[in-house]
This record gives C-alpha cells, structure tokens and sequence, in this order.
C-alpha cells in the first residue's frame, strides 16, 4: 500500500442504483489516478436491508499528499459528476487513516455494526436552548476563523427566533443534532416561500466536536429529504467565499453555484455566493 495520506471512506448508497454507482465509481477512480491518488481496497458491506446506518461500501483511498487530495477534489471533471454521484450515494463519511476508528470484524466480505457507527441524535423541532446555543456556535466559530463579531451574532439569534415563532412543520424543518444530549450541530429548512423563490436552506452549523464525522453530511440529506417529500421544486443557500469544506459538502450533495456577490449582509464584507439544488 502507499505509504502517503489515506482516507477510509464510507459509502452509503441509494437503493437500486448500482449502475448509476459503478459508473461514478468507475469515472472518479480514473480521475484520482491523474492525482496519483488510487483505491487500495474495496469492502463490500454485507448489512440488513432495512439498516440504512450501515455503509453499503468502504473504500481506502490513497494519495500522494494532501495537496494532491485537494486537487483530486477541486477537479473540474469530478465536480461535473455531481448530479450522477447524487442520484446514487445518498452518504459520503470520509475519514483520514490516523482518525478512522477499526471496523470490528471487517474483511472482504463485509463489515459489522461497531465502533464507526454514530452516537449522534439527529432530533428534529424546538428544544430548550437551541436559539442560544445555534446562535453560539455561529457567533464562536465565524469569529474565530473570519472575524465576524456582535452584529452576525445577534443577527442568528434575532432571525433564527423569529423563525420558530412562526415554525410550521408542514412547511418548515428545523433539526438539531446532539451528542451527550449537548448540541453540536443544526440545520434549517425555511419553506415560507417556497413555492416561488424555493426553500431555503438556513443555518447550517457544526462544532469542532462533531466536524469531520459525516453528521454535516446527515442533516443536508436529512433536509433535502424533507424538501423531496414536500415537492418544493428547489433549495436554496448562501454562503461565502472560502468555506471549501462546505462547498465541497454542497457540491457534492447536488447543489450548484448559480450566482456570486459582493455584500454586507452578514455584517462584513465578503464574496457572497448562491447555491442551488434543483429537485423537479
């Protein structure tokens, strides 16, 4: 095996569509090959049929370095595979090899429930504390690692509030999710208009506890689900530039970039940018 960086990756796909499957897989593996990237092993998982938090694949992936990892991932020709990857893996978790837990009883013919499954719960509606707490991890990290201060604070904590109070879970979502019964996570589907400028993806946060673990990547599919079974016709995001582990995640979960800006409307001034997903 490569002796450079490794990646465990766990692949959760959709019912039905192995042939979409093998053909992303098929394209990607000979985009990785160009970054000198390649698949060293590949476990078929053997699970119930009904066990959906079981993945379907596992990969071990190999790349020279991290900045050839990065290249792979930023590549235009992967990138155009987003709508094929989408339609046949519902779940990407993706971990280096020095942080990927064991598989208990892993071998080539599958793998069993253990020590990789999450003990993350993914609650949806109101819970006491999730104003304060979402508007923390918001104000913690944005301050952080890009400055923002007060005003984008207060500006989550004021317009998530007014959210819940008008929150209809015929037309809205909102989840959070929760290790030792703390939030780490949340995500938020606000459908007010919906039906002509699309439902609007809203919120979406994650600790330091819980980042790399694929719960991101949960409570995305979690709302586009939500959005699916209310047949809005598409979603919406904004964010900004220079997020690329969350553009990564909305890429590759179907999302396109359909319009970028400067602006303000965060309190500081960045290159906002417009995601969307097209469902119908």
């Amino acid at each position: 095996m490569n002796t450079g960086l490794t990646r465990v990756v766990l692949l959760f796909l959709h019912a039905d569509r192995q042939a979409e499957f093998e053909l992303f897989e098929s394209t990607a593996a000979q985009i990785m090959k160009r970054h000198g990237g390649r698949i060293e092993r590949r476990i078929r998982c053997a699970h119930a049929a009904d066990d959906a938090s079981c993945p379907d694949e596992v990969h071990v992936v190999t790349f020279p370095t991290d900045a050839a990892f990065e290249r792979y991932r930023d590549d235009p020709e992967l990138l155009a595979l987003a709508a094929l990857r989408a339609s046949a893996i519902r779940q990407t978790i993706v971990w280096s090899g020095a942080e990927a837990p064991p598989f208990d009883g892993a071998d080539e013919h599958g793998v069993t429930r253990s020590s990789w499954v999450s003990d993350v719960e993914i609650v949806r509606g109101y819970v006491p504390g999730a104003i304060g707490r979402v508007a923390e991890l918001h104000g913690t990290y944005y301050q952080r690692d890009w400055k923002f201060g007060f005003f984008f604070e207060a500006k989550v904590a004021t317009e998530l509030a007014a959210f819940l109070g008008r929150y209809d879970e015929r037309r809205d979502g909102f989840w959070v999710a929760s290790l030792e019964a703390r939030i780490e996570g949340a995500i938020t589907i606000d459908g007010l208009h919906a039906d002509d400028e699309g439902a609007h993806l809203r919120w979406f946060i994650m600790s330091d506890a819980l980042r790399g673990r694929g719960v991101g990547r949960r409570l995305i599919i979690t709302a586009i689900d939500f959005c699916r079974s209310r047949e809005y016709r598409r979603v919406f995001l904004w964010t900004f530039k220079g997020l690329a582990a969350a553009r990564h995640l909305y890429e590759t979960t179907g999302f396109t970039l359909v319009e970028h800006r400067h602006g303000v409307q965060w309190g500081t001034e960045v290159e906002e940018q417009r995601f969307e997903l097209q469902l119908r």
